[in-house]
């Protein structure tokens, strides 16, 4: 069920959700992305904006780039998002639709561009995090507790976010840097996302 001409939504009562939530479409991403060697020789940073369809079948499809910075990033960020597990399709009325999604994928390169110490960001993604390590989550410039805090942080909700990870984690929050820092700056503050 596509609108009445045939295209994805944009706005629907219930959005498509990645398996898992944000935390798990960060470490997708993170696991796969790969910061490409002529941006990093040419020091080219920057923000990919990518749009896809997620259809009735949690399929991403129609992947392009809405505004991109070359030098092999705007590849590099649809091949991932063509290679993204199904998501739950979004609804309306009770039924699955295709929606059109938007994922700003930023890349940084941090400190010498020939190290492989690279930062790349996203409005979700994240790079270089181990996977049995928990980073240090700050959203709005709040300190996050996984265990304790509860957020509710929905795809929409987020402006942007950004991981630091090695020296540059740890020199800006000492210990609690060491398995890398994930800072989410949302759209909302984020204590009118807490829930009690």
């Amino acid at each position: 069920m596509d609108n009445k001409d045939g295209k994805a939504f944009t706005v629907v009562e219930q959005q498509p959700e990645y398996v898992g939530g944000n935390r798990e479409l960060m470490r997708f991403i993170g696991r796969n992305i790969k910061y490409p060697a002529a941006a990093v020789r040419a020091n080219v940073q920057g923000m990919v904006f990518v749009q896809f369809v997620v259809g009735k079948d949690g399929q991403t499809s129609d992947i392009k780039v809405l505004k991109g910075i070359g030098f092999g990033c705007d590849e590099e960020a649809v091949r991932v998002a063509s290679i993204l597990p199904a998501w739950r399709p979004g609804q309306q009325n009770g039924q699955p639709v295709a929606v059109q999604c938007n994922l700003p994928i930023q890349f940084i390169l941090e400190g010498n561009p020939l190290k492989s110490e690279t930062k790349v960001v996203f409005s979700g993604k994240m790079s270089g995090l181990k996977l049995n390590e928990e980073p240090l989550w700050i959203i709005d410039g709040v300190e996050i507790k996984r265990e304790g805090d509860k957020i509710d942080v929905k795809p929409e909700d987020i402006e942007s976010m950004e991981i630091l990870k090695g020296e540059s984690a740890i020199k800006s929050y000492g210990e609690k840097g060491k398995n890398g820092v994930i800072l989410i700056k949302t759209k909302k503050k984020a204590s009118e996302l807490k829930k009690n």
